[in-house]
């Protein structure tokens, strides 16, 4: 296989006659290519991840792929029979969370994949998710260091940021921007971590600021944070039931 990038349409049709005509070797050299930009295993730098394939797969350069365009690559891979690269592609459909799933209607692109195996995982595996993600949010938030002995020390904060689970998609490999603000130490940080924290959207007044926790608390929220994130990603393959061994 070539070393160079190949245009998408190339790659896939590529992986499409090597599956059909049996030719093994060169499928799981096309197969190999696709890995080296497509996720597979965890790296903390999702934005890094998302640059890497998107610089070479997007079909609109300077936009992010769109739904449908996950959609269609998912859908491409689990019909070939390559199910290590559906958690990927999954879990970037189920981003926004179920609702947004569930509200795709006629005239939305991806009303074409309404009838495939790709939606029932989707739509299934982004109910386990979100159910996953906000247990892992309340257990954070609700922990407090055995060292801290001030009794009140995140009380405030906590409050606040319990609320934002119940309005905001809770799925997410990234840190949540409130959690990077605890991490840089700062003394105090927004009450909400959603841009909008009125419910009038025009209304654009920064969020208020709230006492943030003391040294030990916020470093076991972060810790917290960021176990989330690498225990969302070892799990994608049971929540959408994807049998990873697959290629």
């Amino acid at each position: 296989m070539r070393t160079e990038i190949l245009p998408l349409a190339a790659a896939k049709a590529i992986l499409s006659l090597s599956t059909k005509y049996m030719m093994d070797t060169l499928r799981n050299q096309i197969i190999g290519y696709f890995e080296r930009f497509i996720p597979i295993h965890y790296d903390p730098d999702l934005a890094k991840l998302k640059e890497r394939w998107t610089a070479v797969f997007n079909t609109k350069p300077r936009y992010w792929p769109s739904r449908s365009e996950y959609f269609s690559l998912a859908v491409f891979f689990h019909e070939l029979n390559v199910l290590h690269f559906l958690p990927w592609f999954l879990y970037l459909i189920s981003e926004e969370g179920l609702v947004k799933i569930l509200e795709i209607a006629p005239g939305d692109e991806e009303y074409a994949f309404r009838e495939t195996e790709v939606m029932r995982k989707v739509t299934l595996g982004c109910k386990r998710l979100e159910d996953a993600s906000r247990d892992d949010l309340y257990r954070t938030i609700l922990s407090k260091h055995p060292e801290c002995t001030d009794p009140k020390c995140n009380n405030d904060l906590r409050i606040y940021w319990l609320k934002n689970i119940e309005y905001t998609p809770t799925i997410s490999l990234e840190p949540r921007a409130a959690f990077l603000e605890l991490e840089r130490g700062v003394p105090h940080v927004p009450a909400y971590w959603y841009e909008h924290w009125c419910q009038d959207p025009s209304d654009d007044r920064p969020a208020p600021l709230m006492r943030a926790p003391c040294v030990l608390c916020r470093t076991l929220w972060i810790r917290g944070e960021r176990d989330r994130s690498r225990h969302i990603w070892d799990s994608l393959p049971w929540y959408f039931k994807i049998d990873v061994e697959n290629r």
